[in-house]
């Protein structure tokens, strides 16, 4: 996008949060209009389709809808339309739901109105944005996952080529009995097999197992 102006709705249950966003934008920008106000997540669907705007300001938790539903639904029904959610929730779940389901930001609303407006005009010329203590908890949570895996990884490491058949067999969804028929061998053998590999992997549940066993590219044919 270039030039402008651009047009802007918002959408957040908090009504006097979001008339204080309104004037921040209408006072102190002159290339941004807005052009809606939603106060729940379904209306704010409606009306994005209905005006299109070029970019959809909202909050992660709002009535009927929340925000990353109504992100996931605009990526579809408006693809043109830029989604930042603006919320008081650094969460990493929210915040990666979000980024998932096709949101271009996720910033605090504890942010000044200057740093506010300077995100809403980079995600409109093209970037993603979130504020710096959310850009912290995506980074811790990539450290985290990368030192799961990585141990993961060493445990698994410690199966025998028989275990690894097993939890690949797991994997694909296959029961204990299914999973005898395949490999020729007693129904009892094969729950011990699933005994050792839960001990050495550090897991007590099958979900946990077909998990890893995703995760480890065993179920890749």
């Amino acid at each position: 996008m270039s030039g402008g102006p651009y047009t802007i709705m918002l959408a957040d249950d908090q009504r006097l949060f979001v008339e204080s966003i309104r004037r921040i934008i209408e006072w102190e920008s002159e290339e941004l209009v807005v052009v809606g106000v939603a106060y729940d997540g379904g209306a704010a669907v409606a009306m994005a389709q209905e005006l299109q705007p070029d970019l959809l300001l909202l909050d992660i938790k709002m009535p009927v809808l929340d925000g990353v539903t109504v992100a996931g639904t605009l990526a579809e029904r408006a693809p043109d339309t830029r989604v930042v959610v603006l919320t008081t929730f650094n969460d990493r779940e929210y915040i990666e739901q979000a980024l998932g389901h096709g949101a271009h930001g996720y910033l605090l609303k504890d942010m000044p109105p200057e740093e506010l407006l300077t995100a809403i005009r980079a995600v409109l010329h093209g970037s993603v944005t979130v504020s710096p203590a959310v850009a912290k908890s995506l980074a811790q949570s990539r450290l985290d996952r990368r030192r799961q895996f990585e141990s993961v990884r060493e445990l698994y490491l410690e199966l025998t080529k028989r275990e690894v058949e097993v939890l690949r067999l797991i994997g694909t969804g296959r029961s204990n009995l299914e999973i005898a028929g395949v490999l020729h061998l007693g129904e009892q053998t094969v729950k011990n097999y699933v005994s050792q590999i839960y001990q050495k992997l550090e897991i007590h549940s099958r979900s946990e197992a077909i998990r890893i066993a995703h995760e480890s590219g065993l179920t890749i044919a």
